[in-house]
C-alpha cells in the first residue's frame, strides 16, 4: 500500500539480522551498534569488516560525472557542523579534497587543502607550489632539521639546523660526511661563499665590508 512504513522489530533484547545464501550480512544490535560484514561490531555507530588479505575497498561514496558536484563527510555536535572533509569534482581531470573545521569564533577555516595535482596548501586554497604555507610560521622542534635531497645520489642534505642551545646552522654538503660548497647570492650573483677549499670569499661588485654594532651607530671595520 502507498504511503506506508516498514518496521523490521527484533523482541526485548535480540538483535536483527540480514542474511543472503544463508550467511549473515548485516547485523543490528540492540544497543543500536551496526555491522556490515560482521556479528559482532565494536564501535559505538558502524562497523564495516570484509575478510581477505587483499587490499579492499569497504566504503565507497559514488556520484555522477558532473562537474561542480560536492562530497562531504560531516561531523557535528547538536546538528553544528564542527569539522568536515570535502571532496570537489570542479572539471574533467581536476579535483581537490580539503578539511574545514569550526574556530573559536564560530567561523569555518579550511587548515589544510591538497589538489590532484600534488600541491598542498596549509592556509591557503590555491596553493602554487608542492607545499603552500601561508599566514603562519613552520616550526621545527630542537635538534630538527630542514632538508632537502639531491635529486643525483638519494641523499638528504641539512640546510638548517637548531639546537637547543640556542644554535641555528647553515650548512651545505650531505650529513655525516665532508660539506660542500655554500654561497648567499644577492641581485643574481654570488656576494659570499665557502668553497670546498675552506675559503672564504666576499665580493662587493662596488659595494663596501662594513662591520657595526648592533645599533648600527658605530662602524669597527670599512673595507
Amino acid at each position: 500500500t502507498a504511503n506506508q512504513n516498514l518496521i523490521l522489530n527484533s523482541r526485548g533484547t535480540g538483535n536483527l539480522y540480514f542474511q543472503t545464501a544463508d550467511s549473515t550480512k548485516m547485523t543490528v544490535l540492540n544497543n543500536g551498534n551496526v555491522g556490515i560484514g560482521t556479528v559482532s561490531p565494536g564501535a559505538d555507530g558502524l562497523t564495516i569488516r570484509r575478510e581477505g588479505s587483499d587490499k579492499r575497498t569497504l566504503l565507497q561514496l559514488d556520484r555522477p560525472n558532473t562537474p561542480g558536484l560536492q562530497t562531504n563527510i560531516q561531523f557535528t555536535v547538536s546538528n553544528i557542523m564542527v569539522g568536515q572533509i570535502q571532496h570537489e569534482y570542479v572539471a574533467a581531470n581536476y579535483n581537490h579534497m580539503s578539511f574545514t573545521l569550526r574556530n573559536p569564533s564560530g567561523a569555518n577555516v579550511i587548515p589544510l587543502w591538497l589538489e590532484n595535482s600534488g600541491n598542498v596548501g596549509i592556509g591557503t586554497t590555491t596553493p602554487g607550489a608542492k607545499l603552500d604555507v601561508t599566514g603562519g610560521n613552520i616550526l621545527l622542534s630542537n635538534n630538527q632539521a630542514l632538508q632537502f635531497k639531491d635529486v643525483t645520489t638519494g641523499t638528504a642534505r641539512n640546510i638548517l639546523t637548531y639546537s637547543s642551545g640556542n644554535s641555528t646552522t647553515l650548512t651545505a654538503g650531505p650529513n655525516g660526511s665532508s660539506q660542500g660548497a655554500l654561497s648567499l647570492i644577492g641581485n643574481n650573483d654570488t656576494r659570499l661563499a665557502v668553497t670546498t677549499s675552506n675559503d672564504l670569499i666576499l665580493k662587493t661588485n662596488g659595494g663596501r665590508i662594513k662591520l657595526t654594532d648592533n645599533a648600527e651607530s658605530a662602524n669597527y671595520l670599512v673595507v
